[in-house]
């Protein structure tokens, strides 16, 4: 996984949801505000909640990237945990609306400690009064498969993988990135053969369907 490892202070101009829709810089608090980061996460965002930091005070700590107009936002840190291990990561979240009053939010992190990386992705559906629930994965993208990230002619150390997925969203289009994630043992096992799993997986795009109110496949 590539992850920054540094602090960063960007802006930008772009994003996937109009400027009318919820802000995301406000979606993004009312979740911190309410959240109770599991044990299992390290990142640097659950590290300053944990410590009792508000929005305001984790944003000005962690830096990154808010494109206002456009509802895109991206924290990138590396933090010292209480442990006194490292935790390098980014989050990147953004906001789809629908052809209805209510609005998906998107969150993935990700953030590596002592060598070992986590990514997750989480998905909510934000109403007009920024109340948020969270949503399943099934319910906003299609069905993806092993051979929508492998050809058939693909590398031997991928065939039979039941690969996992990681959805990035998009600060200049109404668009999610999909990767490919791969079980350890599978990425081992290419890497002995001489393969790169990054470059041998393809990524994929699905595109947001206002109407619909989820993303559809765009390939």
């Amino acid at each position: 996984m590539r992850v920054p490892v540094t602090l960063a202070l960007l802006t930008g101009l772009s994003g996937p949801a109009a400027a009318e829709s919820a802000g995301i810089l406000d979606t993004m608090g009312r979740f911190y505000q309410a959240w109770t980061p599991p044990d299992t996460d390290r990142s640097p965002l659950a590290a300053l909640k944990r410590q009792g930091l508000d929005w305001g005070a984790a944003m000005q700590t962690l830096g990154g990237l808010v494109d206002r107009p456009h509802n895109y936002l991206e924290l990138r840190a590396l933090l010292r945990l209480p442990d006194g291990q490292n935790s390098v990561g980014v989050l990147r979240a953004a906001l789809y609306r629908n052809a209805g009053p209510d609005t998906v939010m998107v969150m993935n992190s990700e953030w590596c400690v002592a060598g070992r990386c986590t990514l997750s992705t989480r998905f909510q559906r934000v109403g007009a009064d920024l109340n948020a629930t969270d949503v399943q994965e099934r319910q906003l993208v299609p069905a993806i498969g092993a051979r929508d990230f492998v050809p058939a002619d693909g590398p031997a150390c991928l065939r039979g993988v039941s690969f996992g997925t990681t959805y990035l969203p998009a600060r200049s289009s109404a668009t999610l990135t999909v990767l490919a994630t791969l079980p350890a043992a599978a990425r081992q096992r290419c890497e002995a053969a001489g393969v790169n799993v990054d470059t041998a997986t393809r990524a994929l795009t699905l595109r947001w369907n206002a109407d619909a109110g989820r993303f559809v496949r765009d390939w």
